[in-house]
Order: C-alpha cells, then structure tokens, then sequence
C-alpha cells in the first residue's frame, strides 16, 4: 500500500485494551501499521500510579519498547483536569506541580520525546484572572524543568478553556522557550465552530504534534471517522502548506471492546488515504510504495 514516509502515524493507548501487557501493547501497535504509541496519565488513581515507578520497572519497559522496535513518542498529560495549575487551592496546584514534575521525569526515562499538557486552567472550577495567571505561572515552572530534561512540552487546545490554537500560541509566545510548543487537536476545533484550517496556520512553526478525531458541532468524543464533520482534506492541505511533518496521533478510545483493535486498523487504513488524497497534488510530499 502507500504510506507517507516523513510523518509517523501513532495511536493513543486507549484504543486497545486495558487488560494488555507492555509487550501486548507495543506489539499490537506495530501490527495495526501504527509508527509509535502514546501514553496515558488520566484523572485515575491506577495511571497516576505510574508517576512513580520505580527503577526497575522504567528499565523494563525500556527494554520492551528497544526489543519491539516501537517507541511511546508522545505522553498526554490529562491528570490536568483533577489536578489543574490554575486551581484556587494551594494544595492542588503544588499536587499538579508535582504530577508535571515525575510526568517530565518518567518522559525522560522513557525516552518519551513529547509531553502534552491539556490547556485547562482549571476544569471543575471557574475560571477568572487569577487562575489564568496561576495558570501561566506554573506552565512556566513546567517549562523550566522540560529544558533541563530536553522533554518538549506541547500544550493542546481543549474542549474548554483554551479551545484554540490562537489562544494557545499566545502561551508559547508569552514564555518563549524551545522547550514549550502546541499540540493541536483539529477535532476539537471542529467541534466548538472553530475555522480548523485558519487555526492549523495560526499555529505554523510551533505544532509539535498534531491529534486527529472526528468531532461534530458540540461532540467531541465517540463519533467515528467520516460520521463527523471534521475538514479533514481541507485541514491536512493546511498542514503542507505550513510545512508539518510531526506526529500525528489517531485519538480514539473504546479499548475494552472486543473490536477494538480491527476498529484501530480500518481507522488507519482510513486516515492514511485521507493523508494520502489531501497531500496528491503538485508539490506536495514524496508518497512512497510499501
């Protein structure tokens, strides 16, 4: 089939199932014709757990992803939402400072290269000035432990607070450091009426990766690919034109179904000839047979 050489296609770990090893993961990644696997730190107790693996258990998924031959590139960082910088309780935000922290760690250790912080401020309070400039002030305090590291933080646009790329790249121009990017997230953009292509042009030279669903008007998780009204020739031209050539992750969830992993693979099958189609015209990217 044909692929596309210069762009490494993952999938988000909650796609498969829950009950899989390490090795289980990784393999059926490889075999689903995914490049790379992200990880999960989430609101639950048992995912935050792994902020404090110990030595041992750091080398051997270290050797399970060198033995594979499939690397965790990308790690979402949605304890944001329990845990959030912005919060008016000191007690949170030192929790979420913390969580940051062992979540740069564990990337370094993994040899994960990008750490997605979601842009919430806060999500079960409301927001005001003072948590936005909580908010920044602890970002800054992120950025400043990812540059010591060489961990790239990537800040996503949310289905809340900052819910587009123009908000977030105020952010990354605000702190101005290497070590603080975008994630961009084109299903949320869909979702909230957001323009995806003037929005994916905002965020030209700072997207360090890119998260594709499908979403419609309000609908931000559960809608297959093409059953939404995401632009998705439209949004990847867009990313041509401004010269992307990062990770793109298929954000999917619905692991635990006994489908799950033949629904990861029509799914790649599908964003592949959707790339494929929008990136098929006069100089657009080398499409390679394989």
């Amino acid at each position: 089939m044909q692929r596309l050489d210069h762009i490494a296609l993952g999938i988000y770990e909650k796609a498969l199932p829950s009950a899989m090893t390490w090795q289980e993961r990784l393999v059926t990644t490889a075999e689903a014709g995914f490049d790379f696997l992200e990880l999960s730190i989430d609101e639950s107790d048992s995912r935050l757990q792994r902020l404090n693996w110990d030595a041992r258990q750091r080398a051997e998924l270290r050797e399970t992803i060198c033995g594979i031959g499939v690397p965790i590139t990308t790690l979402c960082l949605s304890a944001q939402r329990r845990f959030p910088m912005g919060s008016s309780s000191l007690e949170i935000r030192q929790e979420s400072l913390t969580i940051v922290k062992k979540a740069i760690d564990l990337a370094c250790d993994l040899g994960i290269r990008i750490l997605l912080i979601p842009g919430y401020d806060v999500y079960y309070e409301s927001s005001d000035a003072s948590t936005w400039a909580r908010f920044l002030e602890g970002l800054s305090q992120a950025v400043g432990w990812a540059s010591r590291t060489g961990v790239m933080l990537a800040l996503e646009n949310t289905e809340r607070s900052l819910t587009s790329i123009t908000q977030t790249v105020w952010y990354v121009n605000q702190l101005n450091s290497p070590w603080l990017q975008l994630y961009g997230d084109i299903g949320n953009l869909n979702a909230l009426g957001h323009d995806v292509v003037a929005e994916l042009v905002a965020g030209a030279g700072h997207l360090a990766g890119l998260h594709v669903k499908d979403t419609l008007a309000g609908q931000f998780r559960n809608v297959a690919l093409g059953c939404g009204t995401v632009p998705f020739v439209q949004a990847f031209r867009a990313l041509w034109q401004i010269q992307f050539s990062g990770p793109i992750l298929l954000e999917m969830g619905g692991g635990d179904n006994e489908h799950a992993v033949q629904t990861i693979i029509a799914a790649r099958h599908w964003l592949q000839a959707h790339l494929l189609e929008s990136w098929s015209v006069p100089g657009a990217p080398t499409i390679a047979k394989g």
